[in-house]
């Protein structure tokens, strides 16, 4: 069983390398994690936000620019859509959020004509270790799902199928 943020990465660099697309990745903490996280072989990064700022960050850290892919994006809204259109053609396996706030970002996402909707629930899950509990414990619907009695109604069973067919 796995109940650390430690055993999470563990076990995800024997399995096959995802691609991220970056919001607004011109942030030095989202820049470290990504460069840790494509170090590791757990992912490979595509950034999209300010191309300078972001090589520059890249530099910093000891870091060919030049072997990461990065997409020039403008403003929050401009990163938002183009890491959201990364996913919905299938160029990347996953949305991070940088630096961007969380309603450009879900806008993106929930775009009619260039979202990710599907006509399905959608959720997140933020993970989180609690030493003192020796465990995780995950949050979902933390801000995505806020309106309960407009949801559709799944068993509890049904939802953990639902959630197991993503990969969560």
């Amino acid at each position: 069983m796995i109940n650390t943020i430690d055993g999470i990465i563990a076990a995800a660099k024997g399995g096959k390398t995802g691609v991220i697309a970056v919001a607004a990745a011109h942030d030095q903490p989202v820049i470290e994690a990504v460069v840790e996280a494509r170090r590791e072989g757990i992912a490979t990064p595509i950034l999209v936000g300010h191309e300078e700022e972001i090589k520059a960050m890249l530099t910093g850290l000891g870091e060919a620019p030049a072997d990461y892919e990065i997409i020039a994006g403008d403003t929050d809204q401009d990163c938002a859509a183009k890491a959201v259109a990364l996913c919905a053609e299938g160029k990347a396996n996953f949305l991070m959020k940088g630096i961007l706030g969380t309603a450009d970002l879900m806008r993106a996402v929930f775009n009619k004509e260039h979202g990710l909707r599907t006509g399905r629930l959608t959720t997140h899950c933020m993970f989180y270790e609690i030493p003192a509990l020796g465990r995780m414990v995950i949050l979902t619907d933390g801000g995505v799902n806020t309106f309960f009695a407009e949801l559709p109604v799944l068993s509890g069973h049904e939802k953990r199928q639902e959630t197991a067919k993503k990969g969560i």
